[in-house]
């Protein structure tokens, strides 16, 4: 069985030098965003129309259209 600290290790190398395009706009999408970027990946942010983004630039991440988002990133994640 892999113990937390060997799977945090492992998570940590899978996602350095990736980058991660999350397209969602609620809170799930928003803290699983903050822990991709503490695994080391980049993380862009898609959001739907009118939906508010001041929390996501806050916290410093890259906001994009989607298909620029989908063109940039190794990773797509919905939520």
């Amino acid at each position: 069985m892999i113990k937390e600290h060997e799977l945090e290790h492992l998570m940590r190398s899978y996602f350095r030098n990736k980058t991660v395009a999350i397209m969602g706009y609620d809170e799930q999408g928003y803290e699983h965003a903050k822990k991709l970027r503490e695994l080391n990946a980049e993380v862009l942010v898609v959001l739907r129309d009118g939906t508010e983004d001041a929390h996501w630039r806050k916290e410093g991440f890259e906001i994009l259209p989607l298909w620029e988002a989908v063109d940039k990133a190794n990773i797509l994640q919905v939520w």
